[in-house]
C-alpha cells in the first residue's frame, strides 16, 4: 500500500511540474519537425503522469477493497493475485 501511494504521489508531482512547464512555454513557439505548437508536444508529460497517478490510485483502491493486486504473467498478460488461475488451452497440432 505504501509503494502504491508513493507511486501516485511521485507521478502526481511530475504531472504538476510538467503542467507548470507547459503553462510557461511561449505560445508562439513551434517545433521544427512537426510544425506544431510546442505546448501540444510537451502536454504528453502532465497527461501521461496524471493518468499513471490515477492508475496507482485505482490499484490501491482495489487492493483496499478486495486484497487483489494485478501482476503480469509471462504468457497470459495481466493476472490478479489471489484469483483462481484458469487452465491454459493446449496449442492446436
Amino acid at each position: 500500500m505504501f509503494a502504491l501511494l508513493c507511486g501516485a504521489l511521485f507521478t502526481g508531482i511530475i504531472g504538476t511540474l510538467g503542467a507548470v512547464y507547459v503553462y510557461q512555454l511561449d505560445g508562439d513557439q513551434v517545433s521544427p519537425e512537426l510544425e506544431w505548437p510546442s505546448w501540444m508536444i510537451y502536454l504528453c508529460i502532465p497527461l501521461g503522469s496524471y493518468l499513471m497517478s490515477f492508475r496507482f490510485l485505482q490499484v490501491a483502491w482495489r487492493f483496499l477493497r478486495t486484497g487483489f493486486l494485478p501482476h503480469h504473467g509471462h504468457a497470459r498478460g495481466i493476472e490478479y493475485v489471489g484469483e483462481p488461475e484458469l487452465p491454459v488451452p493446449e496449442p492446436a497440432r
